[in-house]
């Protein structure tokens, strides 16, 4: 801005409702009472810089929802391969086995929540699977 010069921000109605946001700079003295002022409708621009606003918002979200899907993820794979462990060690009457199934259901259901609530993250991620 120029010496002498100020930048205000109006909203201008007109009679059948619209409104529109212009950008007015004041400059100085033209004549005695008479000051320039140079009008710009920045409404365009202003939707815009919302727009961008909002959608690096949501891009920040998604990051941190997939970096959470990820960590989730990685305990789900050491919890369900000790799991897979102990159960390899277990006669089928174990008394503990019916327990361990439990954590090994849950933990799988865990694994699908997380692939079905935020699917581009657990593509990311390793799925924990049984290596043969």
């Amino acid at each position: 801005m120029a010496v002498g010069e100020a930048r205000r921000e109006h909203r201008v109605r007109f009679r059948d409702g619209r409104s529109r946001l212009v950008e007015c700079s004041y400059r100085a003295a033209v004549q005695e009472d008479r000051y320039l002022c140079v009008a710009r409708d920045i409404t365009d621009r202003r939707l815009v810089e919302e727009r961008l606003l909002q959608s690096e918002k949501i891009e920040s979200i998604g990051r941190l929802a997939g970096g959470i899907a990820h960590d989730f993820n990685n305990l789900l794979t050491a919890i369900l391969g000790y799991t897979e462990l102990l159960l390899d060690q277990r006669a089928a009457d174990d008394p503990d086995r019916p327990d361990l199934e439990e954590i090994q259901k849950a933990g799988r259901r865990a694994a699908a929540l997380t692939s079905n609530c935020w699917p581009s993250a657990a593509s990311r991620c390793c799925s924990p699977r049984r290596w043969t």
